[in-house]
Formats: C-alpha cells, structure tokens, sequence
C-alpha cells in the first residue's frame, strides 16, 4: 500500500471509490460526522465540498491506495488555520474502508499525515477520535497524547452520543 495526496482533480476522478469507503465507514458506525441514511450520492457530494477545499488550499487529502484494492482509505489535514495557531494542523476524517481495517493502512495514513504536516511547517497536530474506538487504539499505537475526554460531544451514524478523546502530537 502507497500514501498519496491527491489534487482537486484527483478527488473528482475518484470520487466514487471515495464515497464507497465513506459509506461503508457510516454504515459500519464509525463516527466522522454523518448521521444514517447515508448513500453514495451524499457521500461523493461530501467528497466535492473536500475537493473544493483542497483546490484553496485549505486541506491536504492523503489517501491509501492497494495494487490490488485501489484507494482503501483516507484522512484529511487542515493547513488552514488562523493566524496565532499556524505551527498546527488538525487532522480529520481518518477512514479506512472496514475490510482493510487491521492491514496497516490507518497506521500509513496516520505517518503520511505528520510528514506533511511538518512539510508545511506544522510542529503540532490534533486529532479527535471515539472514544474506544479502533482509531482511538491506533492513535496510542503511534504516540499520540491524550488532550481529554468530552462524553457525549458527537454520535454515531445511528445517532447516540459518543465520548470523544481529543489526541495531539509534536512534530
């Protein structure tokens, strides 16, 4: 498996094989901000808002792309941030599609993610994840500090509240 950010295009381009991996995350309750029913047309529309913010240079896109599975995952990371907080950078939406969960690609993505953030003079990352949750497992596998814990500060896709671990790291 290969990291790679993709450009405005490039995310218009695959913007179906995206939206499959979003759709799939929802529908497997993970909690990156969309509430059930969730389809594919909201999911590529989703995908179109992201392009748009890549194209001002707002985000960078970084996806884990498979020989054999195509693009398996995805994370975003926001570079634009006022002013007094340009030394950080916030990462969002870390997806990886449920039958690759367990291969590594979520661990990739996560690297990816702190190399470009300090290609872009970022020394500090955040990241907020569920609480227990596999991304909550695999933010400590990487060294990721725990900020704290506000219960109930976002939901499942089936909406019940979840807890919400806010994780930073210096780079």
């Amino acid at each position: 498996m290969a990291v790679r950010a993709l450009d405005a295009d490039g995310i218009r381009e695959h913007r179906k094989a995206l939206g499959r991996i979003l759709v799939d995350c929802v529908e497997a309750g993970a909690a990156i901000g969309f509430v059930l029913p969730f389809g594919l047309r909201e999911a590529m529309d989703y995908w179109d808002e992201v392009a748009t913010q890549v194209e001002a240079r707002r985000f960078k896109l970084l996806v884990n792309h498979s020989r054999e599975h195509g693009l398996v995952g995805a994370i975003q990371v926001t570079l634009k941030m006022p002013a007094s907080e340009a030394h950080r950078a916030e990462l969002m939406k870390l997806m990886v599609a449920p039958e690759h969960r367990g291969m590594g690609a979520g661990g990739a993505l996560l690297r990816r993610a702190e190399v470009e953030a300090a290609l872009h003079g970022r020394t500090l990352l955040s990241v907020e994840v569920a609480a227990g949750s596999d991304a909550e497992r695999l933010c400590v596998r990487h060294g990721w500090r725990p900020g704290g814990v506000i219960p109930g500060y976002s939901s499942y896709p089936d909406g019940t509240f979840c807890d919400t671990i806010f994780f930073w790291k210096a780079i």
